[in-house]
């Protein structure tokens, strides 16, 4: 099923092949994603990566002010512990007012949490992302996705590339490491 043997994940994460080197998407506690989905176009990509054999790129095309939320990985968190989540992103050429981010969406029966990162965009060289977690209430089910929120502003047709690599969700040895972090 798996293309290549995917490397050993920071120990304790809860993001099953953070580095993609398995090319296997489609479900369960793995990377979910279509590869073409209203007008952005999701693949494995060999030739521009942090570490490893290849990366998750997401190719926006320009034609929509698309709200996005297609390329994601779920995952089961312990209740009321902090945890960070970190990550690479890459863009080159990502137009309009709203660029990508984290997001961890959080279950826990009828609620919903939402945490949110800084959005990048424009051309940036391969840049690590934190963003501080802490699980509310008891059991979780949590997903987390690469993020574009529509854009307010005229003309944000989004377009560009943008690349994920080496993402992982490790819990804070200490509290404060949950805290201030990029």
């Amino acid at each position: 099923m798996m293309q290549n043997s995917p490397p050993p994940d920071p120990a304790g994460s809860l993001i099953w092949d953070g580095g993609f080197e398995s090319g296997s998407a489609g479900g369960g506690f793995r990377w979910q994603f279509t590869r073409v989905t209203r007008n952005v176009q999701i693949s494995f990509d060999r030739s521009e990566k942090h570490s490893g054999e290849q990366s998750l790129r997401l190719l926006f095309n320009g034609h929509e002010n698309v709200n996005f939320e297609d390329a994601c990985h779920l995952f089961i968190a312990e209740p009321g512990k902090r945890y960070i989540l970190s990550g690479w992103i890459k863009t080159e050429s990502l137009t309009s007012s709203e660029g990508i981010r984290f997001e961890i969406t959080a279950r826990n029966g009828d609620n919903v949490t939402v945490a949110l990162g800084d959005e990048t965009h424009g051309t940036q060289p391969w840049t690590q992302i934190h963003l501080p977690w802490t699980v509310p209430g008891s059991g979780v089910l949590g997903k987390f996705c690469l993020r574009r929120k529509m854009s307010d502003m005229p003309g944000s047709d989004i377009q560009g590339a943008a690349w994920l690599d080496d993402v992982s969700l490790v819990g804070a040895e200490n509290p404060s490491e949950a805290v201030g972090k990029p």
